[in-house]
């Protein structure tokens, strides 16, 4: 297939032009925005050589690598570059670069959404991969909301740039089948009930929207304090987690995917649970607005009868 130009609610993905030079020299010759890669800052000459690779990769017939630029669709500024690449070992891996001037602002959600829905939708790929820095937890986080799953975690893997003073790094790996990305457009349902595409913790992009969530839960006590941004930022549920209930670890223990396919079920740990979320659900009628009780409610009061799907 040839190269796709793309677009999300807030964002647009072109092929690269010369013009992004001034944004793409300010990103990768910045040592803190390129902190957990192993090269260091790239020079003005570097910068040009990979803006013309990436024109040429548009170029290919058919494309092998879908790289783009990211646009603001707002006001038409370029924030950044992403990659669907074809590889050797597995059908894709995906990668994006964010001018740090628009972190934590949702936009890294967006592409692995938009990345995902290029890899499946459109090109019908079995398999997509990713991978970071394992002290990136902005990078593995938004890897896990999107759906991925952590498959691997190398051990001092590659040397570190001047940022991680050259240090011996490990490397998370990250990976969802089609069927998994297929699956979770249609709903996604934790193991404990909880219905994450009505989750406002799980929807955040946005600083003022985390923020709220963080106020929000302060309020119904799920914590004792307004917790910071980075904090109350939803990564998903994953097997290297703590959870609540131990039912991630209690599901491994079973070999089962899901605890409805568990003999015990409904074991005690899901009463306890249960039990637990209708003390909080009669809290929430309490101390909730009725659009904060109805939000919640469609997320975390109906655990019974997603449990038995």
């Amino acid at each position: 297939m040839d190269f796709l130009e793309l677009e999300s609610e807030r964002l647009l993905f072109r092929k690269y032009k010369m013009e992004d030079y001034p944004v793409f020299y300010d990103m990768l010759s910045n040592l803190e925005n390129i902190k957990y890669r192993s090269g260091e800052p790239k020079s003005e000459e570097d910068v040009r050589e990979y803006i013309k690779w990436g024109i040429q990769c548009a170029e290919q017939k058919p494309c092998i690598n879908f790289r783009y630029a990211i646009v603001l669709k707002e006001t038409g500024e370029t924030i950044g570059s992403c990659e669907l690449a074809f590889t050797d070992k597995d059908p894709a891996e995906l990668a994006w670069e964010l001018h740090r001037n628009y972190w934590r602002q949702g936009y890294g959600t967006e592409i692995g959404h938009t990345l995902l829905r290029l890899g499946f939708d459109l090109l019908g790929l079995r398999r997509i991969i990713a991978d970071c820095n394992s002290l990136n937890k902005g990078s593995y986080g938004i890897m896990e909301k999107i759906g991925m799953r952590r498959e691997a975690h190398y051990v001092k893997y590659y040397r570190g740039n001047s940022a991680l003073n050259h240090e011996w790094c490990d490397k998370y790996l990250y990976a969802i089948l089609q069927e998994e990305y297929f699956a979770m457009k249609k709903e996604k349902i934790t193991l404990c009930g909880d219905n994450c595409m009505k989750c406002p913790r799980y929807n955040a992009q946005t600083d003022e929207e985390l923020k709220a969530v963080a106020e929000l839960w302060y309020k119904v006590g799920w914590r004792e304090c307004v917790v910071s941004n980075e904090e109350i930022a939803c990564t998903g549920c994953s097997s290297h987690k703590q959870c609540t209930y131990q039912l991630v670890k209690c599901t491994q223990e079973h070999g089962v995917d899901k605890c409805n396919q568990c003999g015990e079920f409904p074991c005690e740990k899901i009463k306890a649970m249960l039990k637990r979320s209708a003390e909080y659900q009669e809290k929430c009628k309490d101390v909730c607005s009725e659009q904060e009780y109805i939000m919640l409610e469609k997320a975390f009061f109906d655990k019974e009868n997603n449990l038995k799907k």
